[in-house]
C-alpha cells in the first residue's frame, strides 16, 4: 500500500479542556498522580500498581487519583497495599466540564498502555497543560516527544515510572515547560477542524474522477 494513500485522523479536546489552562498551578506541591482510562491490564495497571506502592512509601503526601476505571473501587484498589488504599480516590463518570476541572486538580497525568490508538484521555490531558508521563509505544509516540511535551517511558517498565514521577515532583520549570508545550501542540495541531479537513480530504480523494487509461 502507497503511504500517501492513508490518512491519520487525531482527535480532539472540546473547549471544557482547554478552559482550565489557565488555571494551573506548576508551583505547587506536586504530590497528586492521575491514571485514566480502563482498569484493565492494556492499560498498564500492572505498572500502576507497582509504581504507586513505591511512590506511596517514599512520599507520604502522594495521591493517586483514577479516572475512567470502568469499575467499582474495591476492585481497583484491591491490587495496593492496605495501607496506600484511603490514598487513592477513584472517580465516577463526569462530563467533560468536570472531566476537565478533576485534570486540573491533579499535577501528573499517567497512562502507562502497552497499546492505543492516539488515545482521547492524552489528548484531552495536553488540553489541560498537565505534565504527561506515558510509554513509548503505538499513539503515544505519536504524540508525546520526550523532553519536549511530555516523558516517554518503556512499556512495562515500573521503575522508568517511578524516576519520571520523581523527576517532575523535583523540577517545577520542568513540569511548566512540559505542561505548557503540550497545551500549545494540542490546541494548535489536535483540533476537531484539523480532524474534520483531514477527514473531508480523504473522502474528497476518494470521489475525485480518475483518469482512464
Amino acid at each position: 500500500m502507497n503511504p500517501a494513500s492513508i490518512t491519520r485522523v487525531f482527535p480532539a479536546a472540546g473547549p471544557e479542556f482547554a478552559g482550565v489552562a489557565s488555571g494551573r498551578d506548576y508551583d505547587r506541591p506536586c504530590n497528586q498522580l492521575l491514571f485514566s482510562g480502563q482498569w484493565i491490564t492494556r492499560k498498564g495497571i500492572t505498572q500502576v500498581i507497582e509504581a504507586f506502592t513505591v511512590l506511596g512509601q517514599r512520599h507520604p503526601s502522594m495521591q493517586l487519583g483514577v479516572l475512567g476505571a470502568g469499575t467499582a473501587r474495591e476492585n481497583v484498589v484491591a491490587g495496593f497495599p492496605e495501607q496506600l488504599r484511603s490514598r487513592i480516590k477513584v472517580h465516577p463518570p463526569l462530563s467533560h466540564a468536570d472531566c476537565a476541572q478533576v485534570l486540573l486538580d491533579y499535577d501528573i497525568f499517567l497512562l502507562p498502555s502497552f497499546a492505543e490508538g492516539t488515545p482521547l484521555a492524552l489528548i484531552e490531558a495536553m488540553y489541560t497543560g498537565i505534565p504527561v508521563i506515558t510509554t513509548a509505544t503505538c499513539g503515544m509516540k505519536d504524540v508525546i516527544q520526550n523532553g519536549q511535551n511530555g516523558l516517554l517511558v518503556g512499556p512495562g517498565d515500573a521503575g522508568q515510572i517511578i524516576r519520571s514521577v520523581e523527576q517532575l515532583m523535583a523540577d517545577s520549570e520542568l513540569r511548566r515547560r512540559l505542561g505548557q508545550q503540550a497545551f500549545s501542540d494540542a490546541t494548535q495541531k489536535y483540533t476537531w477542524r484539523a480532524a474534520a479537513e483531514a477527514v473531508n480530504a480523504a473522502y474528497a480523494s476518494i470521489l475525485r474522477p480518475r483518469a482512464v487509461r
